[in-house]
């Protein structure tokens, strides 16, 4: 089955990248029903899918500083939990 995938992206000085992906795929699905005399005929749904996905990504040095905030904001809500006795 012949298959499309094509990504775009903007990026704007390694600060925030701008993404869109588009994904064509074609399926070919057996369906079947019962015939009067016992056995079986098989027919095919054919078809094509489209997803289209779009998002953003953050930059090299953006993204340390968001992970090494998301780290400590974890860190500390985890340890407010356990002193709390988990209530």
């Amino acid at each position: 089955m012949p298959e499309f995938s094509g990504e775009l992206s903007l990026n704007l000085r390694d600060l925030l990248i701008l993404n869109i992906l588009v994904e064509v795929a074609s399926y070919n699905i057996p369906e079947y029903y019962e015939v009067y005399n016992g056995g079986y005929e098989f027919r095919y749904k054919k078809g094509t899918d489209t997803g289209i996905y779009t998002g953003i990504k953050i930059g090299r040095k953006p993204g340390l500083i968001a992970n090494i905030a998301a780290a400590l904001t974890l860190g500390i809500i985890v340890g407010l939990y356990l002193i709390s006795d988990g209530d």
